[in-house]
């Protein structure tokens, strides 16, 4: 994070499908917006299916009730004990979808996608709006890398086709 840079990191795009369904995921660095306010990381996420083939985004924050600070003091850990207590806590949410995906025997499209995330991307983010240039980007960079011009297929995926 570096308040006097356009560029404040760089996004992870995931893509999952089953039959009839896929799963997008975007998961965004802590950064500032264009105000200098500082955004924390965000999953960004919808399913889009042949009955809405345009689904809304959906939003989460991936914050920490407690800085590691009080981690150490409140629990008496070290620090690295500590780090990972706190990254545990972010990232809980995040680890219960990705726990979903898998049960749900949703099959990852491709390789991931990593995209840098301006300040812009970030103000749409903290106002829970979609942040469009970032989309452009990551759809730029499905094409690149041959991923499925249609999101939604009626066949169930198999691991080679993906």
């Amino acid at each position: 994070m570096d308040l006097g840079k356009s560029v404040q990191g760089v996004a992870l795009y995931g893509e999952f499908a089953r039959m009839g369904a896929t799963t997008q995921i975007i998961v965004t660095p802590d950064g500032y917006d264009s105000e200098g306010n500082e955004v924390p990381m965000n999953i960004i996420r919808r399913t889009v299916t042949t009955s809405s083939p345009r689904k809304q985004w959906r939003f989460s924050s991936l914050v920490a009730t407690d800085p590691i600070s009080t981690i150490i003091r409140d629990k008496g850990l070290s620090m690295d004990e500590a780090k990972e207590a706190y990254c545990d806590e972010r990232m809980r949410y995040a680890s219960g979808l990705f726990d979903q995906l898998v049960r749900g025997e949703w099959l990852l499209v491709g390789d991931p996608i990593l995209v840098e995330v301006s300040k812009i991307d970030l103000d749409a983010v903290s106002a829970n709006k979609t942040p469009t240039k970032l989309i452009y980007r990551i759809n730029q960079s499905r094409t690149a890398q041959g991923y499925p011009a249609d999101l939604v297929n009626e066949t169930t995926p198999t691991p080679a086709a993906v």
